[in-house]
């Protein structure tokens, strides 16, 4: 560590030499935790094998929630490999001088571009090898240099973690109605998906169901209006799972320019030189629904590795991200993909490594006109795994691998970074951005400036957290550091051109700091606050909505609904607090596409279960209320008449002044006004 360096460490032991940290976040536990692992006494970082161990065959997804405590947990002891040379002038919020240096790390050239097809193969061999035996394997280039730099006995903080998928760029996003168009805060530029679609008429609805004796893989479509009538008009068979070699499952669908996309997982097991492995692979079919009474495919594009995300672009793209992790047994590791048919792969200027010890895993992206087929599907491959998060911003991708040092410096201190990799979607096409390397771990979404294309972070450690701005290319521009030394933090929001940073402790403390000028960003205020890092969900009008409660079992119980004032960024507050005390239970919110927000309407529904009057049964139903002046009333509560223990999906939608609420195998249209039920319709029956 350099001079310099250490002064600072000094001092903030002596700001530190105070603070209490939890038992299972101290340093000699996690260190314990990591050396369970294998011994990484000689490894640079290991780049984080995304859904655990390579699969050998499909199996059920694993839980993120269990798998990512030991990532989370070593990010937050969070002391790291680098010294970032910082100017302190006190201990409050200050400045960054210059931009971070890092020692015994490859910091300068974090992702470079190969050279040939059998460049990428060696790069894999050798990563396959060094995951066998356990010893780091430095990544070629094209000349034959080494291109990885052997950092000081570091290890991958987020290894054998499941994916985690981050888009909360803002605040968090709910279903809109089809009249509200999206919400003013947009995490994926254009377009969402989800399973259930309208486009003012008709309803979308995709599930899986049993046709002719055999499990298949559907999207109902359904004539909404007049809703006396309501009726099922086609059913799209998008797969029969007839072979217990193929399974697959509908997962999003998309409505654009009278076409119907749909999104499949597909889990099959292949033979390859008498060896079976799992092969992952994404399924995205297009139907012209200009009579939906007659579906018709038009196109069918196969991709290479299990499904991450995908989006709409304002331009009318699609693209899709797979992951694609490579077995031993498998002689093409490139990932590929097909349209009707015809396989393509893609050239060696569209495919990137990092350069610290990738590990044997593609992130690969594709990127498609829906308004011209004729246009070629462009795409971007990046070798060396996804660790642990993925963020979206604008028609930005991030990619973000964390580290952790094993064994400690000479101050006896464990060290964590985080390398960002960011792609650019325009048009149709998608390239390499840039990357950057910052001290800690993310404790929330990085956001793309719409004006400038800069990316704002956040990055947190033991030390105290820094504020980061960087150009389109990745390179430093401003930042501060200082923000809430020695102190966790629970989350970081944006809204408007202000950047919310939410400490752990207690009471919660939120800072607010102006964006507004990114090459000097700069404190506004710092407020006590509650639940403010919790889901916020964006209402319009500088407005947020709280859904907060007390969590069992994955269920929210004693669900309180605020509506919040963003109006003066130096103090947000309360407007008004609901409490859904008739409710007998509540319902799973880690699904942001159940909770429904018609802006314009000034209209909130919510999932919830309640006690059926009639018959005293647990049912589904939705809660909807109305925000405006202030303050929230409810409109009323609308059962599905679905029991609790059959429902495999909870939606709501609206079309002028009917709710349809869609649970399980049925859907139920409701006047809103008048609060009366007007019709249901049976679905294909599941399975």
């Amino acid at each position: 560590m350099k001079k310099n360096g250490k002064h600072i460490e000094e001092l903030l032991k002596q700001d530190m030499a105070n603070t209490e940290i939890p038992d299972n976040l101290k340093k000699e536990k996690i260190v314990d935790l990591l050396k369970e692992q294998k011994d990484f006494s000689d490894r640079t970082g290991n780049v984080i094998d995304i859904g655990a161990a390579r699969d050998t065959a499909p199996k059920p997804g694993i839980s993120a929630a269990v798998i990512q405590r030991i990532a989370t947990a070593a990010a937050a002891v969070a002391i790291v490999i680098i010294s970032v040379l910082f100017a302190r002038v006190n201990t409050d919020v200050r400045i960054i001088s210059t931009e971070p240096v890092f020692e015994n790390f490859n910091a300068e050239n974090l992702i470079f571009n190969v050279g040939s097809y059998d460049e990428v193969e060696q790069a894999v061999q050798n990563a396959l090898q060094k995951d066998k035996a356990n010893v780091p394997a430095a990544t070629q280039n094209s000349s034959g240099n080494a291109d990885a730099t052997q950092a000081t006995k570091s290890y991958n903080t987020n290894k054998n973690d499941a994916f985690v998928i981050d888009d909360s760029v803002v605040l968090e996003t709910a279903v809109s109605a089809y009249q509200a168009g999206g919400d003013l805060v947009e995490t994926v530029t254009g377009l969402k998906a989800d399973i259930v679609k309208n486009n003012g008429e008709y309803l979308f609805v995709a599930g899986s169901g049993t046709l002719t004796g055999e499990k298949a893989e559907t999207v109902t479509v359904i004539r909404a209006l007049p809703a006396e009538e309501m009726a099922v008009v086609s059913t799209i068979v998008l797969s029969e799972n007839s072979s217990s070699n193929v399974i697959d499952e509908c997962i999003e669908i998309y409505l654009k320019d009278n076409k119907l996309i749909a999104v499949m997982k597909r889990d099959s097991y292949v033979m390859e030189d008498k060896a079976a492995y799992g092969k992952s692979s994404t399924a995205v079919l297009y139907y012209d629904i200009t009579d939906p009474n007659r579906p018709q495919k038009i196109r069918e594009h196969i991709q290479d590795g299990k499904y991450i995300v995908s989006g709409i672009t304002e331009s009318g793209s699609l693209y899709l991200i797979t992951e694609k992790t490579v077995a031993a047994t498998q002689t093409e590791s490139i990932p590929v993909f097909s349209v009707d048919g015809v396989q393509k792969k893609p050239l060696t200027e569209d495919i990137f490594m990092a350069a610290n010890d990738p590990e044997a895993a593609f992130a690969f992206i594709t990127v498609t006109d829906i308004g011209d087929f004729s246009k070629p599907v462009d795409c971007l491959a990046f070798f060396g795994s996804i660790s642990g998060r993925l963020y979206i911003s604008g028609d930005s991708v991030m990619i973000t691998r964390s580290f952790i040092s094993v064994e400690p410096d000479e101050n006896g201190v464990h060290e964590n970074l985080t390398e960002i990799y960011r792609f650019e979607i325009k048009n149709s096409s998608v390239s390499f951005a840039g990357s950057y390397a910052v001290k800690g771990f993310l404790p929330g979404n990085p956001v793309v400036d719409e004006k400038t294309g800069w990316l704002t972070v956040v990055a947190t450690d033991a030390e105290f957290t820094r504020l980061y701005v960087l150009n389109e290319k990745m390179e430093f521009v401003s930042g501060l550091e200082g923000i809430f030394p020695g102190e966790k933090i629970k989350s970081t929001k944006f809204y408007g051109n202000n950047c919310y940073i939410i400490s752990g402790g207690k009471p919660e403390t939120t800072m607010i700091i102006s964006i507004a000028d990114l090459k000097n960003p700069k404190k506004i205020s710092v407020v006590s606050t509650s639940g403010f890092s919790d889901k916020l969900f964006s209402a319009g009008d500088e407005l947020a909505i709280k859904i907060g409660g007390e969590m069992k079992d994955s269920i929210l119980n004693d669900i309180n609904i605020s509506l919040l004032d963003l109006s003066d960024p130096s103090n947000p507050g309360n407007l008004d607090l609901y409490s859904l005390s008739d409710i007998s239970n509540g319902i799973s919110l880690f699904d942001n596409k159940g909770i429904m927000i018609m802006q314009d309407e000034k209209i909130l529904g919510i999932p919830v279960i309640r006690k059926d009057s009639a018959t005293k049964e647990s049912v589904l139903a939705y809660a909807l209320f109305k925000f405006a002046d202030g303050d929230i009333k409810p409109v009323g509560y609308f059962n599905h008449e679905t029991k609790t223990d059959e429902a495999t999906s909870v939606r709501g939608t609206c079309i002028g002044d009917i709710f349809y609420s869609i649970t399980g195998n049925k859907i139920v249209a409701f006047s809103i006004s008048g609060e009366t039920r007007i019709a249901s319709v049976e679905l294909t029956k599941n399975s």
